[in-house]
């Protein structure tokens, strides 16, 4: 019986691996092109304003939605698998969320949740080829959630409640 040449067998080895490939992208992303934009609330800009994409049809198998958070000047960078990477092309409802604190998205959102489902979409873009940007986008005439009269966000942990019936 013959066996095979150890080096033939690395060999065999490497080309497979290349072959599968050993990259990070997982077999469910579709590619992405960069795309940036901002959004002024009322002609001002502020940090912490989520805007994210709703597809108008699926743009892969778990129904990634692009998004961005802004900085303080109202810009913003899109992400869909990885922070920065950009927007699958397709047709999207661009929704918006002002979440009371930016690091939990399911805090209060400062908008009134007016702007975050498809149905009250701000508007609908498309993404292709040639996109780098959205067209900015312009809340006006909108009043804002007074954050004054929120009691105090308390990061001690769930609380629990209990409820007397008559």
């Amino acid at each position: 019986m013959r066996f095979m040449n150890p080096s033939a067998g690395l060999l065999c080895t490497l080309v497979l691996i290349f072959v599968t490939g050993c990259s990070s992208k997982e077999s469910w992303h579709v590619h992405t092109t960069p795309v940036t934009g901002t959004i002024q609330i009322n002609g001002e800009t502020h940090s912490g304003v989520f805007v994210i994409l709703v597809s108008k049809s699926d743009i892969d198998s778990r129904g990634s939605r692009p998004w961005g958070r802004t900085d303080s000047e109202g810009n913003f960078t899109l992400s869909t698998y990885k922070n920065g990477d950009g927007c699958p092309f397709g047709e999207y409802d661009v929704t918006v969320r002002w979440p009371v604190d930016p690091n939990e998205l399911g805090t209060a959102d400062r908008l009134n949740n007016r702007f975050t489902s498809p149905g009250n979409a701000l508007m609908t873009i498309t993404i292709d080829e040639s996109t780098t940007s959205l067209p900015p986008i312009e809340v006006n005439n909108i009043d804002v959630l007074d954050t004054g009269k929120l009691p105090a966000l308390n990061n001690d942990g769930p609380k629990t409640m209990s409820i007397k019936r008559k």
